[in-house]
């Protein structure tokens, strides 16, 4: 369902979404890397926009990733 969501390249929105709910999704089933890289990939996605709300939205999805397959300093960080 995940990556029906997913969107086009220019479609920022909704691949900030996906990531984000896939990044908490996959670190909660064990697979961190996984999980970590796509919430990354939505704060990237994030990045190239002016929308402060997604932005943040997805900095703090990563870092509530990060400290879920045990890296708070990392998260904090974030």
């Amino acid at each position: 369902m995940i990556g029906r969501l997913e969107g086009g390249a220019g479609d920022v929105w909704r691949q900030r979404v996906a990531g984000s709910a896939k990044g908490r999704a996959l670190s909660r089933l064990g697979r961190t890397e996984r999980g970590r890289e796509a919430a990354r990939v939505a704060v990237r996605a994030a990045d190239r926009t002016d929308m402060l709300t997604c932005r943040g939205d997805s900095v703090m999805a990563l870092a509530e990733v990060l400290f879920l397959v045990g890296h708070p300093r990392e998260a904090e960080a974030e």
